[in-house]
């Protein structure tokens, strides 16, 4: 019996999918450090309410996806059946209402930012999923706005964070149309996405998404004089994105993606850096 309750929570878990969660509450504490936030309780308000929102976004996105990943992906969660579409629903409403709750107490305009980000999640895993091509603005915007959030969270929102911001934004929807190219198969007859109606346009896009990812980088260093580890880990994290331009130019969808990746988790350090 203890097994079996320990692999329910495990199951909740695996829905929120942790490592993403974590990654956006990081992002969080970036934006409120750069911006020399107070060290208060906001921070942890911050990091966990982001948290909660970011798992509360990826627990709804399946439990409306179920039918699809019946079909291509019947291991997960809810279509394996450890946890039912109506546990996953309400498991998913009290990780929002957990997620807007701290950030109540946190201040009047970042609650209400949750709560547009809040209800962006919903239609997307509701609707948008279908339209692919506007969806991936959608994860993108979610995730980049992390870093405002955390300067919204201290009180203060300087103009660097904006660099972030779009740096963040662009490299994201480079990585989400790559993955529309790699899931190109599964997605046919069920989903719209940039690379089904052209492909053409779609590399376009990913390729000049990953150029403003890394002029705003590198605006950011030139423009408020950080430090040249800031520069190091930025050139590394330049490296990456050119790599998954050159695979992507080959067809090598998987490994494109993979390095956009790297890129942005190297990006993301260089952001760390720079508050020092």
């Amino acid at each position: 019996m203890k097994n079996k309750k320990k692999g329910k929570i495990f199951s909740f878990i695996e829905l929120m999918r942790p490592a993403n969660c974590i990654i956006a509450g990081v992002a969080v504490l970036v934006g409120y450090f750069v911006a020399r936030g107070p060290l208060n309780i906001n921070i942890l308000f911050a990091f966990f309410s982001t948290f909660f929102i970011c798992g509360a976004g990826q627990t709804i996105n399946d439990f409306f996806d179920y039918k699809i990943d019946a079909k291509i992906n019947p291991k997960k969660v809810i279509p394996s059946k450890r946890v039912t579409r109506n546990q996953a629903l309400v498991f998913s409403l009290i990780l929002f209402g957990t997620g807007f709750l701290l950030v109540y107490l946190i201040n009047q305009t970042a609650f209400y930012v949750a709560i547009i980000m809040g209800i962006l999640l919903f239609i997307y895993a509701s609707s948008m999923t279908r339209i692919k091509y506007l969806g991936n603005y959608v994860v993108a915007l979610g995730t980049a706005i992390t870093f405002v959030f955390g300067a919204i969270s201290s009180g203060f929102i300087p103009n660097i964070i904006w660099f972030f911001f779009f740096s963040a934004f662009f490299a994201n929807i480079a990585r989400e149309v790559t993955k529309d190219f790699e899931d190109i198969k599964k997605d046919k007859g069920t989903k719209r996405t940039l690379p089904l109606l052209s492909k053409r346009i779609a590399k376009l896009n990913i390729i000049s998404s990953h150029l403003l990812s890394i002029i705003f980088g590198f605006s950011a260093f030139f423009i408020y004089k950080l430090n040249y580890f800031y520069l190091i880990v930025l050139i590394i994290g330049t490296f990456f994105f050119v790599k998954a331009t050159i695979q992507l130019n080959k067809n090598n969808y998987s490994k494109s993606q993979s390095f956009c990746k790297k890129g942005m988790v190297t990006s993301l350090v260089a952001f760390i850096i720079s508050i020092f």
